[in-house]
């Protein structure tokens, strides 16, 4: 797939200097069998989260999942597959034969690597009955260095969909010939942790319904602002909640969309249009249900190669989705009609990649649900944002001045249902804050931008209430500085989030994550005519703590692409380390398990 813009104002000069941009593709597998050994028959994984200075290797500073005690059944989804066109990999998955009782955590492993040489960073998915189980994008090589990495994710909510035989597909859309000579290989398994009799089970969908492309689960291409996708579904008729988990990769010239201008702007500035605001909308049976962020994920070609040679951007190697609550439709879904699934992003041509799946929970208690919805303030789906132009356009000159976008949300969704549980409202609320700011000079192009979205889930019955609250920071900045002496590009990017989990009015639970990325090139020369001395750092922080007193923490600094230092925050030193069944990453929090916990 395409690079996404190559020139943003005074940053074409500076990207020229540090060795130019990257690439961004996207992905494609092989049959490996599917058959289910004992951990004991395989040669060991090295540790996902092994981390050693002087490593030149790609990381993070993410923690490892948090796995239980019980030793897992293993099933190879494929082994050691090359991947040097845009063909998919097809394989085929059988269930684990020696862990067919209940799961307490299934886990997806992938290796991959790629050989020294020139080669673009590239979208990589597995995808598995047309469900996508991993989206994320790949480091770039050198001429010099080969690269080898590991994902991890948490699939157990999809532990229906693994429970019968299935087609799958590995997909990572490459060019290999004279030019460009890296070769990505790869390897994916599925780890089934065995539950245990008294111990707490995860929450599981009972149902796994794809949103993407078709049966290798790729994603979905929108390339005009009108655009978007529409699938229909038929859904189980005792269905009473149903969440959608959403990812929205911009490509091409919406890979940097934080920094995209007004049309009429865009020649002039040297950059994208459609203005800087982006969200991904759901509709459902073209009834607006619901809104997503986009996270401003930087690919390792992202500004410059150079940035992230060893550590990489927040969730670069794995794209996280956002999950939309969907329940208040509930009751409308569960008649045994077809209903229209439509996902679409706001201002987005050439292009964003759409990939989602959809998970239906049942009430086993009745055959069917009934009810009703009683609220909807999403009306407006048009363009929230207020765009101020302070800039001055003189012919000829440089553009210089300020371009700041705004943009608010705020809706309520209700509806009741009947179940087995009796007579239930649910809620779900929003609201979004979103700002940007791009200052431009002769010298200078930067981009400072925020995302504050806080999503509020009640649930009423019996005359309790239990509330979820989900809030989630994403500050960003950009800078590209080209000036007679210094050229440099400095990326500063953040995940925040915090979710609260209360049951009649007390907090039950509550957790809080930050991942936190300051990456920086420059080439500085001491005076006119001099050589320019090249220097390139990335630090990366993650912090996780929560109310049962558990705690992650680690910082990382790389240095001219090798990691100088790997350690951990003092006061994790002796704190727990998260329990299994919790997600210290932040990107969901099973409600249902923790209320059954005696957690403090």
């Amino acid at each position: 797939m395409e690079r996404g813009m190559r020139r943003m104002g005074v940053g074409v000069a500076l990207a020229a200097c540090l060795i130019g941009l990257g690439g961004c593709g996207g992905g494609a597998g092989k049959d490996s069998g599917g058959a289910a050994l004992p951990a004991s028959d395989l040669a060991p994984l090295q540790a996902i989260q092994a981390i050693n200075v002087g490593s030149t290797d790609p990381t993070h500073a993410e923690p490892a999942l948090p796995r239980p005690g019980t030793t897992p059944c293993v099933v190879t989804l494929y082994q050691g597959l090359s991947f040097n066109d845009f063909n998919q990999r097809d394989f085929s998955y059988q269930p684990p034969a020696l862990c067919q009782g209940a799961w307490a955590k299934v886990v997806l492993e992938a290796d991959y690597s790629v050989t020294a040489g020139r080669q673009f960073d590239r979208t990589a998915l597995i995808g598995l009955g047309g469900v996508n189980l991993y989206y994320g994008t790949t480091p770039q090589p050198t001429a010099s260095l080969a690269r080898s990495w590991k994902i991890e994710r948490d699939v157990t909510e999809f532990a229906a969909l693994l429970r019968t035989p299935q087609a799958g597909a590995a997909v990572l859309d490459t060019v290999v010939n004279a030019t460009y000579t890296g070769v990505f290989t790869g390897s994916a398994r599925l780890l089934f942790y065995p539950a245990v009799a008294g111990e707490p089970l995860p929450s599981q969908a009972d149902q796994v319904l794809a949103f993407s492309a078709g049966a290798s689960a790729r994603p979905l291409a929108q390339q005009r602002p009108e655009g978007g996708y529409t699938r229909s579904f038929r859904f189980p008729l005792n269905t009473s909640r149903v969440y959608l988990d959403l990812i929205a990769q911009g490509q091409s010239s919406n890979e940097y969309w934080y920094a995209c201008a007004p049309t009429e702007l865009a020649a002039a500035l040297g950059t994208c249009g459609d203005g800087a605001y982006r969200e991904v909308q759901v509709l459902i049976d073209d009834q607006p249900a619901g809104l997503a962020p986009i996270f401003p994920w930087v690919f390792s070609g992202g500004h410059n190669p150079r940035l992230w040679l060893q550590t990489t951007g927040v969730q670069t190697l794995q794209l996280q989705p956002y999950r939309v609550d969907l329940s208040p439709f509930a009751p409308l879904l569960a008649d045994g009609a077809n209903h229209s699934v439509r996902i679409k992003v706001l201002n987005s041509r050439a292009w964003f990649n759409l990939v989602g799946s959809l998970l239906v929970y049942r009430d086993a208690g009745v055959e069917r649900v009934t009810g009703q919805l009683t609220e909807n303030s999403l009306k407006d789906l048009n363009d929230p944002s207020k765009i101020s132009n302070q800039l001055k356009l003189p012919s000829g000159a440089a553009p210089s001045g300020l371009l700041q976008t705004l943009a608010s949300r705020d809706y309520r969704i209700a509806g009741y249902q009947i179940g087995s549980r009796g007579r239930e409202q649910v809620t779900v609320a929003q609201q979004t804050s979103f700002s940007n700011l791009q200052t431009y000079s002769a010298t200078q192009l930067e981009v400072v931008q925020q995302t504050r979205v806080e999503d509020q889930t009640l649930v009423e019955r019996g005359g309790k209430t239990q509330r979820a609250t989900r809030s989630s920071s994403y500050p960003f900045r950009l800078l590209y500085v080209s000036e007679p002496l210094l050229q440099r590009i400095a990326v500063e990017q953040q995940f925040q989030r915090s979710q609260w989990l209360q049951d009649e009015q007390r907090r039950v639970f509550f957790s809080q994550v930050e991942n936190a990325v300051t990456a920086d090139i420059r080439a500085e020369a001491p005076a006119a005519g001099a050589s320019a001395v090249q220097t390139q750092s990335t630090a990366q922080r993650f912090d996780y703590s929560d109310s049962a007193l558990n705690c992650a923490s680690r910082r990382l600094l790389s240095k001219d692409g090798k990691m100088v230092e790997a350690r951990e925050s003092a006061r994790c030193a002796t704190a727990p380390r998260p329990a299994w069944y919790l997600d210290p990453l932040g990107l969901r929090m099973d409600n249902e398990l923790l209320l059954r916990l005696p957690l403090p």
